[in-house]
């Protein structure tokens, strides 16, 4: 019988350790098991691509993986998902990710939030990820994801998929083209169709996409890969600002520079510091939180999402105050229940301390658990605070301390 093949370099011997779980990955020059068990990592989206994105994380060892999704599993989600099964139709995605998920690999913490990542995900939940992965299927979503992880200033993968083609990019908060840099005329069209002309969301039907498991395997291949080199060194793998395009079709790739949009409405200061509070947003006020944060004298609170804060009728002459966040808020709600008119609507991302929204509880203004709100006096700078809650994220911090020195930013105050 002739020796077994070594794919080793020549003079290199194999000496894993067998009942080591990642014997195998240890083996490659650039590998930091170590590295990976203190990652954190959040999945936007728990469908083909979060999938096949979960199962990749789980085997490789990532220590905590949070997992995003509102929706439930349909029978179409089955030819898709290797994480579902037949008995799990109408059952919350996320949770059975999440559980699906920890029985791949127990060593991995895995949690699930079981909503909208714009409206569910709180800001500091999302600053503590490493890198945040969305296996996301519409332009709406990206841009939410986009948008939230630049206020965050945390690192996102994209993954997109079509019939003939898989795409990956990578956007770093101030660094290259972030995803809305990209929006083209036909993008910018499937985004508007989601809202009305007063920019309350109409109710559409969801964009199908016709794919198979093969591309959803092939594209989350890609963006874990590129999530790991990033983990291990940001140089490595994509650079910011950069899509790599494989056509199925012809098994052609292409690697683009994306360019910058300078007048990119998206490109803000993330929010680098802030103070952590105990306060779950479910039963404290705006007005609460200011005072249990030692700041009585605040009148105002801002938020990192746009709120719908009440509709006047110009018939009735009658103000509702509504106090939800626009992307909550739908078309039809702006007739006035009473003469049937269109009503005029208040917008903004304020909240005055001393009116009827400053006494409502933050979770019923759509403040998550551990987001970031700021409290000042007037016009002056404000503070950040971070809401309370349970954290999906096992170690305390809402901020890493593990992050390459190239990405870090502050730490929250203590």
């Amino acid at each position: 019988m002739p020796p077994p093949v070594s794919f080793l370099p020549p003079g290199e011997s194999d000496d894993s350790d067998p009942a080591d779980r990642y014997a195998r990955q240890r083996l490659l020059p650039w590998w930091d098991q170590d590295r990976l068990a203190a990652a954190r990592v959040v999945v936007a989206g728990a469908g083909a691509v979060g999938n096949e994105a979960l199962k990749l994380l789980a085997l490789i060892g990532v220590g905590e993986i949070v997992v995003v999704d509102f929706d439930t599993v349909s029978p179409s989600n089955l030819s898709r998902t290797v994480l579902f099964r037949t008995e799990d139709v109408g059952r919350p995605k996320a949770e059975l990710a999440a559980r699906r998920t920890r029985e791949i690999n127990p060593e991995v913490h895995v949690a699930a939030i079981d909503g909208d990542i714009g409206r569910d995900l709180g800001l500091a939940t999302l600053a503590g990820a490493d890198v945040v992965l969305g296996g996301l299927d519409s332009v709406n979503a990206r841009w939410i994801l986009n948008r939230r992880c630049q206020q965050a200033g945390v690192p996102w993968i994209n993954a997109g998929i079509t019939a003939s083609d898989v795409q990956v990019s990578r956007h770093v908060p101030g660094d290259g083209a972030c995803y809305e840099c990209t929006f083209t005329e036909g993008m910018a069209r499937r985004f508007n169709e989601r809202y009305s002309c007063t920019g309350l969301v109409r109710r559409t039907p969801d964009r199908t996409v016709p794919t198979t498991a093969i591309g959803a395997s092939v594209v989350a291949g890609l963006m874990v890969h590129d999530a790991l080199r990033f983990l291990h060194d940001p140089a490595t793998g994509l650079q910011a600002g950069q899509r790599q395009t494989l056509l199925l079709d012809g098994y052609r790739q292409f690697l683009d520079d994306l360019p910058v949009d300078p007048d990119c409405p998206a490109h803000t200061e993330p929010v680098r510091d802030w103070v952590t509070t105990d306060h779950d947003p479910a039963t404290t006020t705006a007005r609460e939180l200011a005072f249990a944060a030692g700041l009585p004298e605040a009148t105002r609170m801002d938020l990192t999402f746009e709120l719908i804060l009440s509709f006047t009728c110009p018939g009735c002459g009658v103000t509702e105050n509504i106090g939800r966040p626009t992307v909550a808020v739908y078309e039809e709600e702006i007739l006035c229940p009473t003469c049937r008119q269109e009503r005029v609507v208040a917008r903004g991302t304020r909240i005055p301390l001393d009116g009827p929204l400053g006494g409502q509880p933050l979770a019923s203004l759509g403040v998550p658990p551990h987001d970031l709100v700021a409290v000042g006096i007037g016009d002056r700078p404000g503070t950040w605070l971070e809401t309370g809650g349970s954290s999906p994220w096992r170690s305390s911090p809402s901020r890493p301390t593990h992050r390459h020195p190239e990405i870090a930013l502050t730490g929250a105050q203590r």
